[in-house]
């Protein structure tokens, strides 16, 4: 038991330096893309942050993986025995995944950086909130997928609106 928590621990960990990560690396962007160009130091910078959001989701998958294998429980079913994931394997499985892809997708130009940075930021908050979710309330479907609606839906709009934050600032 005291290794699943802790296993749980270290989880947050890599949730949290990923959700950080991509939060740093939108205010990084928007704050480069002010005047319409990236310096070398600017690049640099976000190449940094994205290295230590890509180190975030490996850390995340090397713990999820060894409380995934902790969790699973096999269960008789229809006469058969099968193995059993908890909703809240799942789920988290199903945001790496979608962390993942979005990651290749934007390395081999499939998606823009700009939806790519929606998607990666709404997911990582949505691991927070999946991470976050007390054990006693049993994570509902439908409250997932009401947070991850309303993460990416936010982000999507903050991303693509980020000329209100730019427009009418003063370089000193």
């Amino acid at each position: 038991m005291l290794l699943g928590a802790l296993l749980s621990v270290f989880k947050l960990l890599a949730v949290a330096i990923g959700a950080g990560a991509a939060t740093v690396m939108i205010a990084q962007s928007l704050a480069a893309s002010e005047d319409k160009v990236i310096s070398k130091d600017e690049d640099r910078l976000l190449r940094v942050v994205a290295l230590t959001a890509r180190a975030g989701l490996l850390l995340l998958i090397i713990f999820q993986t060894c409380i995934t294998a902790l969790s699973l429980k096999t269960v008789l079913y229809a006469g058969e025995y099968v193995i059993a994931l908890r909703s809240v394997d799942v789920l988290t499985w199903s945001l790496i995944a979608v962390l993942f892809v979005t990651v290749v997708f934007i390395d081999y130009h499939i998606i823009t950086r700009r939806i790519g940075a929606a998607l990666q930021i709404a997911t990582w908050y949505s691991l927070v909130f999946v991470t976050a979710w007390p054990f006693t309330v049993p994570l509902q479907i439908d409250s997932f997928v009401f947070a991850y609606l309303f993460f990416a839906i936010t982000s999507v709009f903050i991303i693509e609106r980020s000329h209100l934050f730019t427009r009418n600032t003063q370089k000193t």
